[in-house]
């Protein structure tokens, strides 16, 4: 069985990171998630979406 405790921390810390991601990103636009510092390098768009599809990994579907 799942520690209750643990399932509450690991719950409390993903509302702490879709907050976050919120604050710093939902006032860009679709152009701005898009840019590219450089040729080569990643979207500004790519990295909060880079965490999530690499913690979906961790967790069952």
């Amino acid at each position: 069985m799942e520690d209750p405790e643990f399932i509450k921390q690991m719950t409390s810390k993903g509302k702490e990171a879709s907050e976050k991601v919120n604050a710093n990103f939902a006032d860009l636009s679709f152009s701005q998630l898009n840019w590219k510092p450089a040729p080569g390098s990643w979207r500004i768009g790519q990295c909060p979406d880079h965490l999530i599809v690499s913690d979906c990994l961790y967790f069952p579907a």
